[in-house]
């Protein structure tokens, strides 16, 4: 049935439709405060479409109950990270970058601002967006940006890798510096 617009809601019950296991998720009895409307915060751990469903009660014996459904669409998490050049001559300076689909998105899903972190797979680190770093040593490095929001994450995958190959100058041929 329809709630009576003279009675206070009481009972809010929210299922987030994430197959948890339970009906609703989130139940908050408001009858000590009936002029409280609380909000919640529900964190979807795979992409997807989801039919969140709020379920509410009035104060009336006995409740009248009344429900409202809205489809939440739950993009799956992007990070691609590119390095110029990716093989060159030690000492090689290399300009890494690292995209996120989420730059621009208002923060759905994650809380910005995002933040950034380089493991260049030589012991080095970074925690800009875009940075540079000189491969001294030859060898198969493999670069990893990690992308986490404010809040210091965003879900299971959240990284992009690039591999950079930095040669001997010696085994080239020309004669060293």
């Amino acid at each position: 049935g329809h709630l009576h617009p003279d009675r206070d809601i009481f009972l809010y019950g929210w299922d987030f439709d994430d197959s948890d296991g339970v009906n609703f998720d989130t139940v908050i009895d408001t009858s000590a405060d009936p002029t409280q409307r609380p909000t919640v915060t529900h964190r979807y751990l795979t992409p997807g479409t989801f039919t969140a469903t709020l379920r509410v009660a009035d104060n009336n014996s006995p409740p009248l109950f009344d429900t409202e459904t809205v489809e939440i669409e739950v993009i799956p998490i992007l990070v691609t990270a590119t390095a110029d050049p990716t093989s060159g001559d030690a000492p090689l300076s290399v300009q890494l970058e690292c995209n996120s689909n989420l730059e621009g998105a208002g923060g759905s899903p994650g809380n910005p601002p995002l933040n950034f972190h380089w493991d260049f797979g030589d012991g080095g680190t970074s925690t800009l967006q875009n940075p540079s770093h000189t491969y001294n040593n030859p060898g198969i490095y493999t670069a990893r940006c990690t992308v986490t929001d404010a809040n210091g994450d965003l879900g299971i995958s959240e990284f992009g890798e690039v591999q950079v190959q930095v040669r001997d100058p010696d085994a080239t041929g020309q004669p060293p510096i």
